[in-house]
């Protein structure tokens, strides 16, 4: 069999950031697109992209979706962002040598396949992935900015494509960059467990699955301090919430195929699970009066009414599939409020139950929440409705009078006017002059300046107050010293403890150690060493010791004797002829 050569080529440009007119439309690949390549390239379940000779269209392919047999000629390795992640780079590997050496004038431009939110066998969700690599001959592609494999002064770049998820029928189809999130929203998220047993397939996410309590609009249009007064106030009515369930009792459909709306907008048909629970209606209610207090002074798009607590878990006409998701009927538990201001997500996490025990999940908690709300939202409607005061007009320079005008304001009827209305507010008579009103004035302002003499009632009760926070202190002093007493002996029993067991740890130790040694397990000279295994992990080294057979490291009975170490003969050390006989095999003659 002939063997055949293949070829490497190295630093191959792929993708470059920017805007490009595709066969799609605009693509705007990004940086975050270039290393969501390099990284979903490290997946089991994505692998590298193959390397392949051109695309196969439909236009002059009828089989195009279904064609599988078309031969590879190699695979692309070692992605990589270059140019501060402005551009992807790659390796073509596996390339056979004859088509390397011609690929610089037969196909010197190429063209990528890739997926955008792209869901894994691994059930890995990849923002982008990159599929395949086709070389192009005549086909101009769409990136004018990739410099092509003959290295001639013509720069051009690429076209990009996708296939369908691991699941299904593989479709050949142009990819369209991801819609981007520009509204305003506060949802309920539940659980990681529940969101992944709601999901269906071909439907929304599992990470996507919410119940929405307030859609705002744009986030553009609350500005940068209305999305940050938003944030602020849900937070500040949802901290310290439990995490509560909701029942899903309901399958529905929104929006049904035909339907005919008076407004006129273009609705999506959706299959929905409607929700039910007082804790729901209570949490709605909260963040409803958050957000009227928060967005004070910003228009929002009404809320609907009534509002219905749903969860939309796919856009579809097809109601069918009505009969298929009643397995999800049940509780939800939910345990975030989540804040959307476009591509910004603050989520706000619910209590667990395991965390406080003491917070029940129930309505009458989160109702209670109202109260402070509700008055503060009252103040700023009687500011709002209060009539501003009077300021008096700005006194502008008079023009010349004519001279047929001679009914002048006399000077003497202004002062007498305002005479009489302090005299009103003095509790003075109409006839009282100036000297009287001035008196009378001084009398107000020394009456305030005088400080008022002491009853007994107050004397007795500031005494009271005295003695009884010199009583207070005194007991705060003697409590100090019984906490630290208290404390200081708490310390003492710590220690002894702590000591007590450090003393049992290396008598344990010890008498593990020595064994082993005594056993001939191991030898004296690496004692140490097998001391400070102990010290790491005591249970493993224990394990480790009682498995190794007596005598492995250093033998400890004579030569052809097998067996553990003899014991201690008695007699404090005498050997005697019978002893000698058994440790080396001598028979008695009878």
């Amino acid at each position: 069999m002939p063997d055949v050569a293949l070829a490497r080529r190295e630093g191959v440009e792929l993708i470059r950031t920017g805007t490009w007119g595709a066969s799609t439309g605009s693509w705007t690949p990004t940086k975050k697109d270039i290393l969501a390549a390099v990284e979903a390239m490290k997946c089991p379940a994505v692998g590298k992209p193959v390397l392949t000779i051109g695309h196969l269209d439909e236009r002059f392919t009828p089989r195009a979706k279904t064609e599988d047999g078309e031969p590879g000629i190699g695979w692309v390795d070692n992605l990589r962002a270059g140019e501060d992640g402005e551009l992807l780079l790659g390796d073509y590997v596996g390339v056979p040598a004859w088509i390397d050496q011609i690929m610089a004038s037969a196909w010197p431009k190429r063209s990528i396949e890739g997926k955008y939110n792209y869901r894994c066998a691994l059930n890995h969700r990849h923002d982008f992935a990159l599929d395949a690599v086709s070389l192009l001959g005549t086909t101009r592609p769409a990136i004018p900015t990739l410099r092509s494999l003959n290295d001639v002064a013509e720069l051009y770049g690429v076209d990009i494509a996708a296939a369908e998820d691991h699941t299904g029928d593989s479709v050949y189809a142009v990819v369209a960059a991801e819609a981007e999130h520009t509204g305003a929203m506060i949802a309920l998220i539940p659980t990681a467990e529940d969101a992944a047993r709601l999901a269906v397939d071909g439907g929304e996410p599992a990470e996507e699955l919410h119940v929405t309590l307030a859609y705002l609009g744009e986030a553009a249009a609350l500005g940068a301090r209305g999305q940050q007064d938003v944030i602020d106030g849900v937070s500040t009515a949802a901290n310290g919430l439990p995490q509560f369930e909701a029942e899903a009792f309901a399958l529905n459909c929104f929006n049904p195929p035909g339907a005919q709306r008076d407004d006129g907008k273009d609705r999506d048909t959706c299959i929905v699970l409607g929700l039910s629970g007082d804790v729901i209606d209570a949490v709605h209610s909260l963040v409803e009066e958050a957000l009227r207090e928060a967005l004070w002074s910003i228009d929002v798009p009404p809320p609907h009414r009534p509002w219905h607590a749903h969860m939309t878990l796919e856009y579809t006409d097809d109601l069918s599939k009505l009969a298929t998701f009643t397995d999800r009927i049940g509780p939800i538990r939910f345990d975030r409020i989540r804040v959307a201001m476009g591509g910004q997500i603050t989520d706000i996490p619910l209590i667990p139950p395991e965390e406080d025990d003491t917070v029940a999940a129930s309505a009458a908690t989160v109702l209670d929440r109202l109260a402070p709300i509700r008055t503060r939202i009252a103040a700023l409607e009687q500011v709002a409705a209060s009539e501003p005061p009077d300021i008096p007009a700005p006194e502008l320079p008079a023009a010349e009078p004519e001279q047929e005008i001679t009914s002048e304001p006399n000077e003497e009827d202004i002062v007498s006017t305002e005479l009489s209305g302090l005299r009103s507010r003095l509790g003075l008579p109409d006839d009282a002059d100036l000297t009287a009103i001035e008196a009378k004035v001084d009398q107000i302002k020394a009456d305030a300046e005088k400080t008022p003499e002491p009853t007994p009632e107050m004397v007795a009760a500031s005494a009271a107050a005295t003695e009884k926070a010199t009583k207070a202190e005194a007991e705060k002093d003697e409590l100090r010293k019984e906490v630290q007493i208290l404390a200081s002996q708490m310390k003492s029993v710590s220690d002894e403890l702590a000591a007590t067991k450090a003393e049992k740890a290396a008598t344990v130790k010890a008498s593990v150690i020595d064994a082993a040694v005594q056993a001939g397990k191991i030898k004296p000279a690496d004692k140490g060493d097998w001391e400070r295994d102990y010290d790491e992990s005591p249970g493993a080294v224990t394990r480790v010791l009682a498995s190794i057979a007596p005598g492995t490291a250093v033998p400890v009975m004579a030569s052809g004797i097998t067996g553990g170490p003899e014991p201690v003969l008695a007699g404090a050390g005498t050997f005697s002829d019978a002893d000698y006989n058994r440790v080396f095999g001598i028979t008695e003659e009878v």
